[in-house]
């Protein structure tokens, strides 16, 4: 029994996410362990909601909410109005938007559908398109579970090096390789400190832009700002490089029929009423 642990956990450590989840759940039942078998789950809309208020809970402790409430009614009427164009209009109970203080420009999500932008982010959006395009992004990947996917790996990687250490202990006593406890410990270092990578970054991407298609907004805005984004350290700091990525949305909306200019001006003036003239 000694070995058999290390044998089945080892190679789980390098498992793409999907095929992770099976192979916990297999360990967990092939060595009688509940903890694998519920590590190895996926996440219940609940638990995502639970999860996602206690992360907004430490973005709040270190940004405080911009106290306009018209643009904090103008951000939720916009996002709700984007979601309903989603493959998931719904969570648990329901998505929350906020403008919070800071000038860097960003904007995160996190899971059940808290999605948070910083002033400095729109300080850079020129208008309604844009700020929709940022909003639909983020959407996206709430509606993906990129966030759950990564924290996810991270409580999975936590628990089966936990287990890897615990049997190696035991298999060779006070003789411990130094190397497995280091490896392990980078291992996880890597995953908490990971943001989203370039694959579920394009496919935000991806999926923002159909539903600024569907919602009638011109999805030419997201190359738009993510090419005005490039220029600011904090974004790309956070972000894979954006070349890549600005180059599959334009092959996606190259053809693509942006909204009537009257529209565009009416959701210019809204964006200046609700939001430009509190900054």
């Amino acid at each position: 029994m000694k070995y058999i642990l290390i044998i089945l956990v080892t190679p789980i450590l390098f498992l793409s996410c999907s095929t992770f989840n099976d192979a916990m759940v297999r360990v967990g039942e092939l060595t009688g362990n509940e903890q694998l078998v519920k590590a190895g789950a996926d996440m219940t809309p609940r638990q995502e909601y639970y999860l996602g208020r206690s992360i907004a809970a430490q973005v709040l402790t270190e940004n405080n909410l911009v106290t306009s409430m018209e643009m904090q009614t103008y951000i939720n009427a916009l996002g709700h109005y984007l979601v309903l164009h989603s493959d998931r209009p719904h969570t648990f109970k329901g998505y929350k938007f906020a403008v919070v203080e800071g000038s860097s420009p960003a904007a995160m999500s996190a899971p059940g559908g808290f999605i948070f932008i910083t002033e400095g982010m729109l300080r850079q959006v020129r208008n309604e398109e844009e700020l929709a395009a940022v909003m639909a992004h983020e959407i996206a990947h709430v509606e993906l579970k990129h966030a759950e996917s990564i924290i996810q790996k991270q409580k999975r990687t936590g628990l089966a090096l936990g287990l890897l250490a615990e049997a190696a202990k035991r298999e060779f006593e006070d003789d411990v390789p130094a190397e497995l406890f280091e490896w392990g410990a980078k291992g996880v270092e890597a995953v908490v400190n990971a943001s989203f990578d370039r694959g579920q970054e394009m496919e935000a991407d991806a999926r923002a832009l159909e539903i600024l298609k569907l919602a009638g907004y011109d999805p030419q805005a997201l190359q738009t700002i993510l090419l005005r984004m490039q220029s600011s350290a904090n974004f790309l700091s956070r972000h894979p490089s954006s070349d890549e990525r600005v180059r599959a949305i334009y092959e996606r909306v190259k053809d693509h029929q942006p909204p009537e200019v009257e529209e565009r001006r009416r959701r210019s003036r809204r964006l200046h009423l609700y939001v430009n003239s509190f900054l």
